[in-house]
């Protein structure tokens, strides 16, 4: 979870009436944020807790301390020389073909592979376990070394693991399960046995969850992680996130902020940015995140992956660590990062199939529905179009991919219609105020264990350091009461069209303190609906120019507009998120393999695109009209509220 503000504008895909498919696809290129700006030294005044409030300077050597100890588990063989990290620094990507220079032939080889062949290949004995997670965690080694993505490192661990695992096959001639010998990353909020769980905090170093004294500390266990296990699956290392999990970026006081691999002028995302980065550097198979507004298909997007956040109750939240845990309304939910459609669908697949709800009763007991992706694999769909939302208009590569899509998913056949939701600014209400109920009181206590500041981002939120007031019971019940009717409403609305398609975020990056449009991201965790990111193109700065000749439609607008650098954001991944009703997770698979396979006719950026007015009035697009070009970059993090949400 993290607060960061109002979120841009969507384009939704529909599914076919004939089908009976009530889903949507939300098309966007998510906000990113480029992180120009140097942040003020860790201990330095203004970060100080309270507002001035001094304290020991002992948490910057718990910090250090814990940096250190995870250095030291990195095996002196993987450790990289200093030209490497320092040529890395001055370049703009360091995914794929940087890191992969870096690699031998054999470790490159397996880390290379589609989740789905690897797994071929362990299942059936042709590689060891042993080999598959040596050569990961060498490569999560590198890729730690030149991104700073990993909070807890399990090499060690995870290589004696797979020893087992291959003791096991030669015994038994069969693997443990489905995901015999996959080395997965999990975000540094749920509990691994033997492992310390941070959140982001200084003050959870060699703790559970605060305390020192717990019976708990080395020991909890996430139901989830339990379930992987089971599989087959071996986790090689926990991920860096937001301290608190309450901010679109990832930054904390113990490994700083993240950039993000393909481009290091922008942010991996947030809370679950870790997660994206390392994913991006090919060192994880696949990864665990969570979600209550945005915070794995936010990081699956600015990092080019795909993702899916299902409905709550359909994975396993049980044991792990959260903030405001008692908010229980838009609940905070698993979500799996990927490096494609198959990788996402096969591990969400192979989890429900353990029966989750046996062990978790806040899971649905909803057996996996393969004739619901065949259903939905087959016939002609009707894809609705939601490009704008009135307040802020996409940025030229959202717009260039929304039209990428529609051309794609026309040449398929498929159709596309309008689409009028009810209004979203009541979602981004109801989502700020319920998330955020309780004051965030926990934040503060949680800083104060160590005497941490708070990191740059989060200080606006906490006046003189402390939480904001709660809310009463008869307020929250007030509140739940619009909840459900908005839920209603938005259902009774999808009901009469049956499946949607629409852009998400307005920026394909965001410069610092300019993030102004959240909204749609945050509906879709309002509204309990499932989200699936699927990479589209990347943004081209000899492409999508700028238009000096708009004419903002708000305030929020023109800021927004006015932020776009197409220099800046040159080579940031353009994503589309599609979204169907709550616990549809596997129609929605099934429509997004179908998109992959729209897309596939776009070899190139120099593709055959079709002309902006074709398809403006199906995507929403405001009329154009000339006004004089601002040529100001204005920073507005004191000029515009900016929202409380949670991510």
């Amino acid at each position: 979870m993290a607060p960061i503000g109002p979120r841009g504008s969507k384009s939704y895909f529909r599914a076919s009436s004939g089908l009976g498919i009530s889903i949507g696809i939300f098309l966007c290129l998510f906000i990113y944020r480029m992180h120009f700006q140097i942040p003020q030294k860790p201990g330095s005044p203004t970060w100080r807790l309270g507002g001035g409030i001094k304290y020991p300077t002992s948490w910057e050597d718990l910090a250090r301390g814990k940096r250190e100890d995870d250095m030291a588990k990195i095996p002196k063989e993987w450790i990289l020389e200093l030209p490497s990290i320092e040529k890395a620094s001055s370049l703009r990507s360091i995914a794929g073909d940087f890191i992969e220079s870096l690699l031998d032939p054999i470790t490159l080889s397996i880390t290379s592979m589609e989740m789905t062949e690897l797994l071929e290949l362990t299942t059936n004995g042709t590689l060891t376990c042993e080999a598959v997670v040596t050569a990961y965690c060498k490569r999560a080694a590198f890729a730690h070394q030149l991104n700073k993505s990993l909070l807890e490192i399990n090499f060690k661990s995870a290589v004696e693991q797979a020893k087992e695992l291959d003791g096991y096959f030669q015994k038994k001639g069969k693997p443990l399960g489905p995901l015999h010998g996959l080395p997965v990353t999990v975000k540094d909020q749920y509990h691994v046995k033997g492992l310390n769980t941070t959140m982001g905090y200084v003050g959870w170093i060699s703790t559970f969850e605060g305390d020192k004294n717990s019976p708990l500390k080395g020991v909890a266990q996430s139901e989830l992680v339990t379930e992987l296990e089971s599989l087959g699956a071996i986790i090689i290392g926990k991920s860096t996130c937001v301290q608190s999990l309450w901010f679109g970026e990832t930054n904390n006081n113990i490994l700083g902020y993240n950039h993000n691999p393909v481009n290091q002028n922008l942010s991996s995302g947030g809370s679950s940015g870790g997660e994206g980065a390392i994913l991006a550097l090919g060192g994880s198979a696949v990864g665990i995140g969570s979600d209550v507004g945005g915070s794995v298909s936010m990081p699956a997007s600015y990092n080019g992956l795909f993702s899916i956040k299902p409905s709550s109750g359909r994975l396993s939240f049980k044991n792990v660590a959260n903030s405001s845990k008692g908010q229980v309304h838009i609940p905070t939910v698993p979500g799996i990062l990927g490096r494609s459609i198959a990788s996402v669908q096969l591990l969400l697949k192979t989890v429900v199939s353990t029966q989750p709800w046996i062990r978790d009763p806040e899971v649905i007991a909803l057996p996996w529905r393969e004739e619901e992706m065949t259903r939905a694999a087959n016939g002609s769909l009707s894809f609705g179009i939601y490009a704008h939302d009135g307040v802020v208009r996409p940025h030229p590569p959202i717009e260039r991919a929304l039209r990428m899509v529609v051309d794609g998913i026309k040449r398929q056949g498929h159709r596309t219609v309008e689409w009028h939701p009810p209004d979203h600014a009541e979602a981004e209400i109801l989502h700020d105020k319920i998330v955020n109920a309780d004051g965030n009181y926990d934040v503060p206590q949680q800083l104060a264990l160590s005497g941490e500041p708070f990191i740059p981002e989060l200080v606006p939120f906490f006046p003189l350091g402390k939480p904001q007031k709660p809310l009463n019971a008869i307020e929250v019940e007030h509140l739940i009461q619009r909840l459900h009717a908005f839920r209603n409403k938005y259902n009774d609305y999808w009901v009469s069209t049956e499946a949607l398609t629409g852009t998400v975020m307005p920026t394909a990056a965001v410069i610092p303190g300019k993030t102004f449009h959240y909204t749609y991201t945050l509906t879709v965790n309002t509204l309990d609906y499932v989200t699936i990111v699927i990479p589209v193109t990347f943004a081209d700065k000899n492409i999508d120019k700028l238009d000096f000749g708009y004419a903002p439609v708000s305030d929020r607008d023109r800021l927004n507009w006015e932020a776009y650098d197409a220099e800046m954001y040159d080579g940031a991944p353009a994503c589309i998120q599609i979204v169907g009703q709550r616990l549809q997770e596997e129609k929605l698979l099934a429509i997004a393999q179908r998109v992959v396979d729209a897309l596939a006719g776009y070899k190139s950026e120099t593709a055959r695109l079709p002309r902006p007015d074709d398809v403006e009035s199906e995507i929403g697009l405001p009329a154009q009209k000339v006004v004089a070009p601002s040529h100001k970059r204005t920073t507005v993090r004191s000029r515009t509220k900016r929202s409380n949400a949670k991510f």
